[in-house]
């Protein structure tokens, strides 16, 4: 029983090039890389075909002034990493048989469509959900490193027929470039995520979550040290110090052995 078309898995892959397939072969379920097609040979039967397959980046109507039909071929070979793990795809190019005028995707025509390259040469392209992805992570998860990220996304690959290899180092760069962007690009819209909308403009305080276990760094050696952001992202001690003052100054004195419920830790204390 066939249940796989060879002629609709050439016209529907070429569109859909991000898509994993999986037919039976010789009784067993196998994995068909996006570089393969399926076609029936003379005697009927399924067999595995090398294919090329072009990046979904839309063309030009036109790139020049010619009345011909201009032709669109692939171009150099790159890796493309989304979501679902690592795709080795073409970068298309459109050409004009009678001017020579010729059309490839540029860094801008890349970013538009929301792929991130990692150089100038656009040999690897990483998509917008990678990136995202991680990032919701790592709000969500903290202790999930980005070595186990990029496994995952290997494993995928590799379950799909796909290579698996993802560099960590280019991924790395690649992803602070983009974090770094992201924030570029909210400083010019005016989006400030450490301003308090319940008591902006003049804020009262800043505090840091207390999970991080800043108090153990007083503890540990090497503290001797001047911080890097002091003023800057942590207040001063000092002015710390001055504005705990204040406030108790102001507060009417209460009981110091009041606790928050049955709790006898010191941070349970109501003061």
């Amino acid at each position: 029983m066939e249940f796989l078309c060879a002629t609709c898995d050439m016209e529907a892959h070429k569109r859909n090039i991000f898509h994993d397939r999986e037919a039976v072969f010789n009784g067993f379920l196998e994995p068909i890389p996006p570089t393969t097609s399926v076609v029936v040979d003379e005697n009927g039967q399924p067999q595995f075909c090398e294919q090329i397959c072009q990046l979904p980046v839309p063309t030009p109507r036109s790139i020049c002034e010619c009345s011909d039909d201009v032709t669109v071929t692939p171009w150099k070979h790159i890796s493309v990493v989304p979501i679902n793990g690592r795709y080795n795809v073409c970068l298309p190019r459109k050409s004009c048989p009678s001017c020579s005028a010729e059309w490839t995707p540029e860094v801008k025509d890349l970013l538009l469509y929301r792929y991130w390259p990692a150089s100038t040469s656009c040999q690897t392209l990483y998509k917008y959900d990678v990136f995202t992805s991680l990032e919701h992570m790592k709000v969500t998860a903290p202790a999930v490193s980005r070595q186990a990220f990029l496994k995952m996304l290997e494993h995928r690959s590799v379950q799909a027929g796909r290579t698996g290899i993802i560099c960590a180092d280019t991924f790395q760069r690649s992803f602070l470039e983009f974090s770094f962007c992201q924030y570029k690009q909210e400083d010019m819209c005016q989006v400030h995520h450490l301003v308090c909308p319940a008591c902006s403009p003049d804020m009262w305080a800043v505090c840091c979550d207390g999970n991080r276990k800043h108090y153990r760094f007083s503890k540990s050696k090497g503290t001797e040290e001047p911080p890097i952001y002091e003023g800057l992202f942590l207040a001063k001690d000092e002015e710390v110090a001055t504005f705990v003052d204040l406030v108790r100054g102001n507060m009417k004195s209460g009981n110091d052995s009041a606790v928050c419920g049955t709790a006898k830790f010191t941070a349970g204390r109501e003061m």
